[in-house]
């Protein structure tokens, strides 16, 4: 039997091509890319005309009439499919990582925007129903209708990996699901604005012929720094009011507030204040720090926590836009993106904690 694949294979990818090209739509997507104007509205369109354009390759090339025996054997199926998909996955990956980094840059967040792999598993399920059905025709409009499911769930899976990565970086994602008009009850239940830390567990989740979008704007979630340990809000900038109270109550006990470096700090870190000062008393965690902080005078007791709690802020601000402090933070590769943001909230909360501590140590002999 001739093998038909190689030439299957070609003719699809040709016939595509061709299709994308002309595409007035696809060139009206790829313009908003190009503009940096792109959501993941636009991307989910985009998927959605992608394998429409696949579609329309297959009904040109393949039918029972052009396949031996009527059937689209294994062969030919784990072949095709997957070349066909691949390409599918590598245009709308591109197109939504490129949307996601729009977002990005335009809600002032220096992440770089993450990509999905490829569901390997949808694949081989596209794949095995294919060569099993006895007459290929009988699944071809099923076929269809999984390619475009299949392209929208790269769209879904790539709002879920940078949504998971922001907020390991300490941001509040917000993700949106859109049901379309008459939709099912089911989908109408999934339907809505959620916060990452109250998801359903279906969001990302669509039937056959599903037609909601999934949606996220990291603006909407990422103006402001979270600490993952303390679910506290706050905008970085008291940096200067620092910087201030040093130069007007440095050595001066009637000037010298501690409370408001207790309040500065817990904005950005939770600290448990008398645990973390017993052990420190008890030699154990930063019991250097105690030692030094009694021996200090109170104008270097009163300046290290001032240069500590500017830390704190410093180290925050660094979270918050890492653009700023690594010049080529955008191209750098996740992994090192995030083992920098976790360095960084680990530096954050050394410097709270040893800062707490002289606080501590400053209302014992000093008073407030």
């Amino acid at each position: 039997m001739e093998d038909v694949a190689p030439k299957l294979i070609e003719d699809v990818t040709e016939e595509f091509h061709r299709l994308y090209d002309s595409s007035g739509a696809i060139q009206g997507l790829l313009q908003k890319i190009r503009q940096g104007t792109a959501t993941y509205a636009e991307a989910q369109e985009y998927s959605l005309e992608v394998s429409r354009l696949i579609g329309r390759a297959y009904e040109k090339h393949i039918s029972s009439a052009t396949l031996p025996d009527g059937r689209m054997y294994y062969n030919i199926a784990s072949r095709l499919i997957p070349s066909t998909l691949d390409e599918n996955y590598k245009l709308v990956s591109d197109y939504a990582a490129k949307a996601q980094q729009a977002l990005n840059q335009k809600a002032g967040i220096g992440l770089k925007a993450q990509t999905a792999p490829r569901n390997q598993d949808r694949v081989n399920g596209l794949v095995d129903a294919v060569s099993n059905a006895e007459w290929h025709d009988d699944v071809f409009g099923w076929l269809l209708t999984a390619i475009e499911n299949f392209s929208q769930n790269i769209v879904d899976r790539t709002i879920q990996a940078n949504a998971d990565f922001h907020a390991k970086a300490g941001l509040s994602p917000k993700i949106i699901r859109k049901a379309e008009r008459k939709c099912c009850k089911w989908c109408q239940a999934l339907a809505g604005e959620f916060d990452y830390s109250d998801l359903p567990d279906d969001i990302y989740r669509r039937h056959e012929n599903c037609r909601c979008t999934v949606l996220y704007d990291p603006a909407d979630g990422g103006k402001k720094l979270q600490n993952v340990h303390t679910k506290k809000w706050t905008d970085p900038g008291e940096r200067d009011m620092i910087e201030e109270r040093r130069k007007i109550g440095l050595g001066n006990l009637g000037i010298f507030r501690p409370r408001e470096y207790h309040g500065t700090i817990a904005k950005y870190v939770s600290i448990p204040k008398d645990s973390v000062f017993k052990a420190a008393k008890e030699g154990k965690r930063h019991g250097g720090v105690y030692k030094d902080a009694v021996k200090k005078n109170v104008k270097q007791l009163q300046k290290s926590i001032i240069n500590r709690t500017a830390e704190v802020e410093h180290h925050a601000d660094k979270i918050m836009h890492p653009e700023s402090y690594v010049s080529d933070w955008n191209t750098r590769d996740s992994r090192y993106q995030a083992g920098l943001l976790r360095k960084w909230e680990k530096d954050m909360q050394r410097n709270a904690e040893q800062a707490t501590i002289e606080i501590s140590v400053y209302e014992e002999r000093f008073g407030l």
